[in-house]
């Protein structure tokens, strides 16, 4: 279904299209500087980002050769939640993220922020591409409220996020990639973010 999302602009909020799914909550955003293709999902999996991936790729590629225009930076991005754990779980993932200031020795943060980012070249259907590899892990707490007309709750949260990035870098704004190379970039990327994951993963376990 077609819809309208506001854009910032240097001369003010502008209107831009936006196709939505009513069925799986996707959405296509065409802004006016880059393409979105966005899915909200309860529990996702390996294999619902792969087929997710596809699907991008697929739209974003058949942008690219119905409007006649190259790409000049690609993305592949996750964002969610870990599941509930006990506090004591929570406070062993931050000491095993990071040493502790001697002002704090015998506490615990509430809250806490750990970013890693590094340059790692990959291939994208023949063409070498410089890439930004980048996990974040941050533990999340505060209160969540809701009114309506009748009644209003506030409901406290804490928990663990974390966020996958894998992206071409922004400094090349050369538009050099064609629809074949956008879809293999999302062939591929999801096995990228399966080798991230599985080194956090094995950060997090570490005793």
């Amino acid at each position: 279904m077609p819809d309208t999302i506001q854009e910032m602009s240097p001369t003010g909020v502008v209107q831009r299209a936006l196709l939505r799914n009513q069925v799986d909550g996707t959405l296509i955003v065409l802004g006016s500087q880059r393409f979105d293709f966005i899915r909200l999902s309860p529990k996702p999996s390996p294999q619902e980002l792969s087929r997710f991936s596809a699907e991008a790729g697929e739209a974003l590629s058949n942008l690219t050769d119905a409007l006649s225009i190259n790409g000049h930076r690609l993305a592949l991005i996750q964002e969610g939640l870990l599941e509930e754990m006990p506090e004591q779980e929570m406070n062993g993932i931050a000491l095993r993220l990071g040493a502790q200031p001697a002002l704090y020795e015998g506490q615990s943060p509430f809250e806490w922020d750990w970013r890693q980012a590094y340059h790692v070249d990959r291939d994208i259907n023949g063409q070498s591409e410089m890439s930004n590899t980048i996990a974040t892990i941050k533990r999340c707490s505060g209160t969540i409220r809701s009114s309506n007309l009748v009644s209003s709750d506030e409901r406290p949260f804490d928990c663990i996020r974390v966020d996958f990035d894998i992206n071409t870098l922004p400094t090349n704004d050369e538009q050099r990639f064609v629809s074949k190379q956008v879809r293999r970039f999302f062939e591929e990327a999801p096995g990228w973010h399966e080798e991230l994951a599985a080194a956090i993963q094995a950060l997090l376990a570490r005793k």
